[in-house]
This record gives structure tokens, C-alpha cells and sequence, in this order.
């Protein structure tokens, strides 16, 4: 008889090595899927780019470039809402879609609430006509338009290597 078997009253011989699943990861209790660990990245991310974009639009004096940055700090929110509720046990998928659906709802009139702000204010500085030194810096600005297309295909790509998509229900650790 084979140590493994000796120890492991379980052990089946029969299954090649290759055929056990890896020990799922553990964070604060929560078994980490592949949904949550793409989740996070983004999270990451957005909220990267939106600190450094704030920066930025401080710097180039962008109202549009303030803007975006309001936008991409409720992304990086939302996501954060997106894995709280991907780490509510399986057994509850009611409350799971539930607060996914609040979260993706509270985003859109948030979002909204942005763009009428931002579109309310670039109208008054239009109408008032005094721009003053408020001269926007164009290569900051279009330095961070590039940067978010690259990171928001970076957030993209786990979801595309990994087969992920919308409704997946896949429990798999990363």
C-alpha cells in the first residue's frame, strides 16, 4: 500500500495527480472566484487611474477631464459593490442579483446626476464668456484619454482570458 493511501483514507489511486483541483484561496472568509479576483483588478484600476486622473484634471484645469474622473471613481465603486455581492454565499443568488441590480440602478442615476452637474457648469462658463487664465492643458488631458482606453481594456482582458461573462455562475478559484 502507497503512503498516500496509508494517510489518506480517501485517496483514490486511480486519479492521475493532474486531476486534483487546486485548494480554492481564502480572503476575510470569503472564497475567492474568478468572478471576484477580475472584480478586484478592476476595482484596482479604475480607482488608480481615477486618483492619478483627478491629478490631472486639477493640473490641466479640465472641467471634462474632472468630469470623466467623477465617472470612473462611481466605476471603481460600483465593482467594489459588484464583489460584495459576488461573495454572499451561493445558497442566497436572490440577495446576490439583488444587490447587483440596486448597485447597477444607484450607478446609472448617479451617473446621471454627474452629467447634468458637469453639463449645467460647462454651460454656465460657456454663457458667461469669462475664461480668463483658465487655459486647459490639451497634452494632459489626451495623455489621460489614451491611459483610461488602455486600462479599461486591461480590466477587460480577465474577463476575456478566463471565458468569463454576464450571469456566469462559474464558482472557480483563480
Amino acid at each position: 500500500m502507497a503512503v498516500e493511501e496509508m494517510k489518506d483514507p480517501t485517496f483514490d489511486s486511480s486519479r492521475k495527480s493532474d486531476e486534483f483541483e487546486p485548494t480554492p484561496r481564502v480572503c476575510c472568509g470569503v472564497k475567492v472566484t474568478k468572478k471576484i479576483e477580475a472584480l478586484a483588478l478592476s476595482f484596482v484600476l479604475f480607482t488608480t487611474i481615477a486618483t492619478a486622473q483627478l491629478v490631472g484634471a486639477l493640473i490641466a484645469n479640465s472641467l471634462a477631464l474632472l468630469s470623466d474622473t467623477s465617472s470612473m471613481f462611481l466605476d471603481a465603486a460600483t465593482y467594489a459593490i459588484n464583489i460584495y455581492a459576488e461573495a454572499q454565499p451561493k445558497e442566497d443568488k436572490r440577495k446576490t442579483q439583488k444587490t447587483m441590480l440596486i448597485a447597477s440602478g444607484v450607478s446609472f442615476l448617479a451617473l446621471l446626476g454627474i452629467t447634468l452637474y458637469f453639463l449645467i457648469d460647462a454651460i454656465s462658463v460657456i454663457q458667461s464668456g469669462e475664461t480668463g487664465d483658465d487655459d486647459v492643458n490639451p497634452y494632459i488631458v489626451l495623455g489621460f484619454a489614451v491611459a483610461g482606453i488602455v486600462f479599461d481594456l486591461a480590466s477587460l482582458l480577465p474577463y476575456m482570458l478566463r471565458g468569463l461573462t454576464q450571469g456566469d455562475h462559474a464558482d472557480e478559484a483563480g
